[in-house]
Order: C-alpha cells, then sequence, then structure tokens
C-alpha cells in the first residue's frame, strides 16, 4: 500500500470500524431486548445516528493516529511489522482517551458514568487500533526472499501434464 492510500485507510478505517463495532453491539442490545425486532425502524436510526457521531467525534483522534503511525512508519517500524501493529493499538487506545475527553467536555465535566467512559472508550480505542494495525500489515509488500522463492518455484520446463 503506497503512503497516500496508508494514510488516508488509517484515517478513515478506525471511523468507520468503531462505527460498524457499536452499531453490531447496538443490534445486539437491541434484539436481545426486543427479540420479535418490531423496532427495526429505531435501529435503522441508531445505525445512522452511531455513523453521524462516530465521524463527528472521531474525526480529530483518527487525524491524530494517522500523523502519528506515518511517522512511526518513517523511523521505528514497517507497516508489516509488529511493532508497528502494537503501536496503532496504543494510539487507538489514545484516541478513544481523546473521545471520552470530548465526550466529558460536551457534558460540562459532569457525567454520572465518568469512570465507564474512561475505562470503555481507551480499551475500545485499543480494539479498533489493533484492527486497524492487522489490516495496515496484511497489506504488506512481498519481501525479496518471498519474491525469488516464487520465480524459483515457477522456473521448471512446462509440460503438458
Amino acid at each position: 500500500m503506497n503512503r497516500p492510500g496508508r494514510f488516508s485507510f488509517n484515517l478513515f478505517a478506525p471511523i468507520v470500524i468503531a462505527a460498524a463495532l457499536l452499531t453490531l453491539a447496538a443490534v445486539i442490545a437491541a434484539t436481545y431486548t426486543h427479540p420479535d425486532l418490531k423496532h427495526v425502524g429505531e435501529i435503522v436510526g441508531a445505525m445512522m445516528l452511531i455513523g453521524i457521531f462516530a465521524g463527528v467525534f472521531g474525526i480529530f483522534p483518527s487525524l491524530v493516529h494517522a500523523l502519528l503511525m506515518e511517522a512511526v512508519y518513517l523511523r521505528l517500524a514497517a507497516p508489516n511489522s509488529w511493532r508497528a501493529v502494537a503501536v496503532s493499538a496504543v494510539s487507538g487506545s489514545f484516541a478513544g482517551t481523546l473521545i471520552a475527553g470530548e465526550f466529558y467536555l460536551l457534558n460540562g465535566g459532569q457525567t454520572a458514568e465518568f469512570g465507564k467512559l474512561w475505562a470503555l472508550y481507551p480499551a475500545f480505542g485499543f480494539i479498533v487500533g489493533v484492527i486497524v494495525g492487522l489490516f495496515v500489515r496484511s497489506f504488506r509488500s512481498p519481501t525479496v526472499a518471498e519474491v525469488e522463492k516464487c520465480h524459483d518455484a515457477t522456473d521448471t520446463e512446462p509440460s503438458i501434464f
């Protein structure tokens, strides 16, 4: 994956992945509390709201994550390394902390669920960071040894059988 594509992926993928995971959790919760699925319209509305809120609250932390990861790729670790996945996970946790801070500030510093907010969002960000890091790792270029091994395997004489 080239640098602009990787940067774009690190910028937008966390928002999409977080929205998808939150939507999945909302659908599971809704079907658990309403097994007859009479509230499908509410679920669809909640899905759209989750997507909008993920984009609004997640764009700044995702930008910080994308910039950090590009700096890591340039100086500390290759995009296909496990070290890059670990840094992505820690960066995701930091992004989750930033989002928790955004919610905290929006509520004027008053929230009854303060402890849950600061525990849940960094953990959720960690999971999203791992997923993003694994995706970037999977888009790696083959090594020289892998390319040579592939060419060695195909250097046989053609056969009709």
